[in-house]
């Protein structure tokens, strides 16, 4: 009898590995399905972004821009420049996939997010097998890949009213993100900066964090 394919343990090992991260993303995809029911755009858009654009900052923003009637070559611009840093990550990750046969060279990395490239980089220092390799990465791609933006409905587009508490969480999500960055790009169109987001400016000059605009305010 021939000897069992390890394929399953070995997607089943990697999405072990990710799941703690993986429910790490649930509660952004909250967050981020309460800024499209509270945005112009429609749900059909905001949706899509959830499976085209794996990249929560990017999601936001360009939800941001789109909402605030950007010019597309400006919000366009905006996601690529802020997921640039996948680049670097397929630089890193190029050695190891060039071992993968070619359906598995295009098709990973629409996965890849800076955990699934993190948690890679670490794994394969210790794993060598190319098929080995592959097969964890599918797992721990694809569990973090698959976790939910759920999206707020309601019959009444008048009662769809951010709570306090969605508010809180969102403001809280938006301050860890100046917590874990180099430093602070403010997208606001036409200069104007509300009241949340000037809140956060406050809170990355209190941290250190240099902040710069996109438009000159």
């Amino acid at each position: 009898m021939p000897p069992r394919s390890p394929a399953r343990s070995v997607v089943a090992t990697g999405a072990r590995a990710a799941t703690a991260l993986a429910v790490a993303v649930v509660p952004f995809g909250l967050v981020y399905g309460v800024a499209v029911t509270e945005s112009t755009v429609s749900t059909l858009v905001g949706l899509s972004a959830s499976w085209i654009i794996l990249a929560g900052a990017a999601q936001l923003s360009l939800l941001s821009l789109i909402d605030g009637g950007a010019a597309w070559p400006l919000a366009v611009g905006t996601a690529l420049v802020i997921n640039a840093r996948l680049a670097l990550y397929s630089t890193a990750l190029a050695p190891p996939f060039a071992a993968f046969p070619a359906r598995w060279r295009y098709g990973l990395p629409y996965m890849l997010t800076d955990q699934a490239a993190s948690m890679a980089l670490l794994h394969y220092r210790s794993e060598h097998d190319a098929d080995r390799r592959r097969w964890w990465f599918l797992g721990a791609a694809g569990i973090i890949v698959v976790a939910p933006a759920v999206f707020s409905r309601r019959e009444d587009r008048e009662a769809d009213e951010i709570t306090a508490e969605q508010k809180t969480s969102l403001g809280a999500l938006h301050l860890r993100k100046i917590d874990l960055a180099d430093r602070v790009l403010v997208v606001n169109p036409g200069g104007y900066i509300g009241e949340s987001t000037s809140r956060e400016i406050a809170y990355a000059h209190a941290t250190g964090k240099p902040v710069s605009f996109a438009d000159p305010c």
